[in-house]
């Protein structure tokens, strides 16, 4: 079986002192494992984490493992590995991925956010505004789109803050009275857009996907790596 496609490594491991295992998130066959045996000192740079690569993978067997070769178009290790909070946010987006999409399952939508994403770690400033946006972006393509365009009680658009976590409709602070302690919290820079004001209104979008990704997605698989690096990522906020 043989596999040509583009893609972003999320993780890049030492196996034995010549073999790595990588892990790509491609545009049309989704997540794809593989081995990369003995790439020479020239070549072994563009099996670093962060790298847009042009890729093959080749395997006896759909199931089995396979070998990759790959060939770097892209690289954003300098940005990653310059920024703590951007090496952390890159951690996060990876495990988000792998933890919420099986392999060779494609996602075209995810990928091109994952591209777009990417790209923005290399202005500057870090846009939480953009990262949080992402994580909406990927729920949404694995199939739990929150719903943010007017209350769920009132059909208003106007003055929403909350989130249902039954529904996951929006809710207008009309619509939540007396029952705001039953929901989520829908922090303003997300609906217009513009970078958050402070790390509550940060704290309280990534709560908001979490406890999206933690019901439909993390509980059916082994998600202690995911919450790890989130963990990691929450202890660095900072406006």
């Amino acid at each position: 079986m043989k596999i040509t496609d583009i893609g972003i490594i999320l993780s890049s491991k030492k196996l034995q002192e010549k073999l790595l295992l990588i892990k790509i998130f491609s545009k049309e066959n989704g997540i794809c494992a593989g081995v990369a045996r003995s790439p020479s000192p020239k070549k072994i740079a563009d099996y670093q984490v962060g790298n847009i690569v042009k890729f093959q993978r080749f395997s006896r067997l759909s199931d089995q493992l396979g070998t990759l070769t790959c060939e770097c178009t892209k690289s954003y290790q300098f940005h990653i590995m310059n920024s703590k909070l951007k090496l952390h946010a890159f951690n996060s987006m990876s495990a988000l991925i792998l933890s919420s999409f099986i392999e060779y399952e494609p996602h075209i939508v995810s990928y091109s956010a994952a591209e777009k994403f990417l790209s923005h770690l290399e202005e500057k400033e870090f846009s939480w505004l953009k990262f949080c946006l992402f994580e909406l972006e990927l729920l949404n393509d694995a199939g739990y789109g929150l719903e943010l365009e007017a209350c769920a009680v009132t059909g208003k658009s106007a003055d929403l803050a909350y989130v249902s976590p039954k529904s996951g409709r929006a809710v207008s602070k009309e619509g939540a009275k007396g029952y705001e302690h039953l929901l989520l919290k829908l922090p303003s820079f997300i609906l217009n857009e513009v970078e958050p004001k402070d790390s509550a209104e940060i704290e309280q979008a990534l709560d908001l996907s979490e406890y999206f990704f933690e019901r439909y997605i993390w509980k059916q698989r082994n998600n202690a790596d995911v919450l790890n690096v989130r963990a990691v990522l929450r202890s660095i906020i900072s406006i």
